[in-house]
């Protein structure tokens, strides 16, 4: 549930400050699923520094799960222009 937690605020909220997160943990969080137990000594510090290591530990599309690396050549024509096909747009 902390995992959860952090990565919302991470990717949601920009307007909460680490402090602002603090007391929402602390004060507010009413959910039904919620365990008030998966906070106690909530830290966003500690929290961070978790995500970090498993941010650089397990990294998304990583080779040993089959993603591979490449280039695509995309055709991208401009707006109200016409090519003669496909391939001659820029």
């Amino acid at each position: 549930m902390v995992f959860w937690y952090v990565n919302w605020y991470l990717g949601i909220s920009r307007i909460l400050s680490a402090v602002d997160l603090d007391c929402l943990a602390r004060d507010v969080i009413s959910s039904d699923d919620f365990n008030c137990e998966d906070l106690q000594n909530f830290s966003i510090a500690r929290e961070l520094a978790r995500l970090d290591k498993y941010r650089s530990t397990d990294v998304p599309f990583a080779a040993k799960d089959g993603w591979k690396k490449g280039l695509v050549m995309l055709h991208i024509p401009k707006v109200k222009h016409s090519y003669a096909s496909e391939s001659a747009s820029p």
